[in-house]
């Protein structure tokens, strides 16, 4: 079931007042709160919001220098959402997957406070190609998920007609 509220830099570990100050700490709020709820259900979904967050902000500013501690919530929402995201996957695209995890995880990895400020975090053609990939994967998937889920309750709803006017058994 989708969350329909939106993520704020609060409601990520470590955004308290010891978080990094930059205007980049919202969108990596976002992103790890994406990735933070992926590991608790429709994972696909989240997945691709995050990387939707992501790819957004570098293709409209670049992303701007990140504190290690917001940097690092990054990375460990990351690595417990990993298997979350191989579970979705046929066994054939795993290792296209661990690919594109791999690129996220070395564009975070990347988004370096010491740079200067002024500094943005380009994201190359072929790591931007990943990214792109898995973000798509998973949206289809989600896509594939929610109707599905529209076609199970279409089911329901007639067979409940139907006993309500006799014609199921039981």
């Amino acid at each position: 079931m989708r969350d329909s509220g939106t993520a704020s830099a609060n409601d990520v570990p470590g955004s308290g007042s010891e978080a990094c100050s930059t205007s980049m700490s919202y969108h990596a709020g976002n992103i790890a709160d994406e990735l933070l709820r992926a590991v608790d259900g429709d994972t696909a979904y989240h997945v691709s919001g995050a990387l939707d967050v992501m790819l957004g902000v570098a293709d409209r500013t670049g992303l701007e220098p990140l504190c290690s501690k917001r940097r690092g919530d990054l990375l460990a929402a990351l690595a417990n959402v990993e298997f979350a995201v191989l579970r979705i996957f046929r066994l054939e695209d795993q290792n296209e997957v661990r690919r594109s995890l791999a690129a996220f995880r070395t564009v975070v990895e990347c988004w370096n406070e010491d740079a200067h400020p002024s500094a943005r975090v380009k994201i190359d053609h072929e790591r931007r190609l990943r990214l792109r990939w898995l973000q798509n994967a998973c949206f289809n998937i989600s896509i594939i998920e929610e109707l599905a889920a529209r076609a199970a309750e279409r089911r329901a709803s007639a067979v409940g007609k139907l006993k309500q006017l006799g014609f199921a058994n039981g």
